[in-house]
């Protein structure tokens, strides 16, 4: 039996004399929360977590296109000087000073049906083009590691992995030191979230 007590939370209704069930309002269902807001300093670590990732290939390859800049100058050197010798004068000079490097010179010279002059153009151009295109590598990963340390300009900075990731053909890639530092910044690059840094 009901004990007629009236209150907010008393289902019976007692206005009519008998107690009779009052229907309660159907409560509303609870909003969902909003997701707790990002802590001030969650986003900025994690955009100094991505920098820091991006930093440090981008420093080996700006070490890689410094060593690729001076051994191109030489190489150019190299080229140019053998352009401004005279051939025979060279020779001589070879067959005077190391007559085994000349010996190795002529057994070339035998095996290829070539001239010394032939040989020498050969050279030459070989020293050109290969300080030439180490030059340029030195030149695109000094800047396209700068452009990781700094976060700017994606394509320049995949432009410096990617000359400096090509074997064989730069000083640093003749020590197959290039290419390591190369591919290890392009697999940074590739993945999504370095790209934040870059804003893309």
């Amino acid at each position: 039996m009901d004990s007629g007590w009236q209150g907010p939370d008393n289902p019976y209704d007692y206005s009519s004399g008998v107690p009779t069930r009052r229907e309660l309002p159907a409560t509303q269902p609870e909003a969902d929360e909003p997701d707790a807001p990002e802590s001030p300093g969650q986003g900025h670590s994690l955009q100094g977590g991505l920098a820091v990732r991006l930093a440090v290939p981008g420093a080996f390859l700006i070490f890689a296109g410094i060593f690729n800049l001076l051994g191109g100058l030489l190489l150019l050197l190299g080229g140019l000087a053998l352009a401004d010798e005279d051939p025979d004068t060279l020779l001589t000079r070879i067959r005077q000073d190391n007559p085994e490097q000349a010996r190795m010179i002529d057994q070339q010279l035998d095996q290829g049906n070539i001239t010394w002059e032939k040989l020498m153009n050969i050279y030459e151009g070989g020293f050109l083009v290969a300080g030439g295109l180490g030059f340029l590598a030195g030149i695109l990963g000094i800047f396209g590691g700068r452009s990781m340390l700094a976060g700017r300009s994606y394509n320049l900075a995949l432009a410096g992995a990617l000359a400096t990731a090509i074997p064989c053909v730069t000083p640093m890639g003749c020590l197959m030191l290039g290419p390591i530092f190369g591919f290890w910044a392009l697999i940074i690059l590739m993945r999504e979230e370095s790209w934040q840094v870059f804003g893309r």
